[in-house]
């Protein structure tokens, strides 16, 4: 099981928030991981983030990445999306 935290900051307070979760063991790691974001920005009416190197290198160190204006195409209402990985199983990506 996957289970992703997506949190909307702004003037750093969390806004709106919502946890994904796929139960598609078969997946690899990286590809559940983007399934649960774009669930997390369906469920917040979010444009999809463009996912940089950056922001894998995040998600393997720390379990978690920011997206900020320059990860999108249009203006944002807020300061930063968010994601923070709260369960996984043992799957290799």
């Amino acid at each position: 099981m996957l289970r992703v935290w997506g949190k909307l900051i702004k003037k750093n307070q969390i806004k709106q928030n919502y946890i994904a979760v796929n139960n598609d063991s078969k997946l690899p790691l990286g590809e559940r991981l983007h399934l649960c974001l774009d669930e997390i920005c369906m469920e917040l009416d979010l444009q999809r983030p463009i996912w940089l190197e950056q922001n894998r290198q995040d998600i393997r160190s720390f379990g978690r990445t920011n997206f900020r204006q320059d990860h999108f195409i249009e203006p944002i209402s807020y300061d930063a999306l968010e994601i923070e990985i709260l369960e996984m199983d043992d799957a290799k990506e």
